[in-house]
């Protein structure tokens, strides 16, 4: 599912650069709102389909999403990289791209601990068996695991 926002994100960034030569800063703010209605799109499919639904509606928000990201992240580096003298230019790729990397780090966390907050809400029964919700909801996280998790036993 979520191949759908890394193929945005690649074809959005590799048009980026053009864009942004033709345009500006403009096409910064532009990827923004994309990104922004991407987020909300999300939020509204969610919050319609739940934990049960179809997963086919989150397909808009994923593409704008993705877009979004690959049309600010490339010409945001480089707007900010070119402002400044060639000597600061090493230390400051060296801390854009530490913040970034605190920031994905960050980000997955905070949707870890809401998405597995969502799931014990909805999934808490008093059997010992799983409840069919309680599947769904941890089967998507069991699953990409399953390959590393496999390769790591047989090493």
């Amino acid at each position: 599912m979520f191949t759908i926002l890394a193929v945005a994100y690649v074809a959005a960034s590799m048009a980026a650069p053009r864009l942004s030569a033709r345009r500006g800063r403009s096409v910064i703010g532009a990827g923004a709102l994309v990104l922004a209605t991407g987020h909300a799109l999300l939020l509204l499919a969610v919050a319609d389909i739940g934990i049960g639904g179809s997963v086919g509606l989150l397909i808009p928000g994923l593409l704008l999403v993705g877009a979004g990201m690959g049309t600010v992240l490339a010409p945001l580096a480089t707007t900010i990289l070119q402002s400044l003298d060639p000597e600061r230019a090493g230390p400051a790729s060296g801390m854009l791209t530490t913040m970034q990397n605190i920031g994905n780090a960050l980000g997955v966390a905070v949707t870890g601990v809401i998405f597995f907050g969502a799931c014990g809400a909805a999934t808490r029964t008093h059997s010992s068996s799983p409840s069919p919700s309680s599947q769904r909801c941890w089967a998507p996280t069991a699953t990409p695991a399953a390959p590393a998790v496999g390769e790591l036993l047989r090493s």
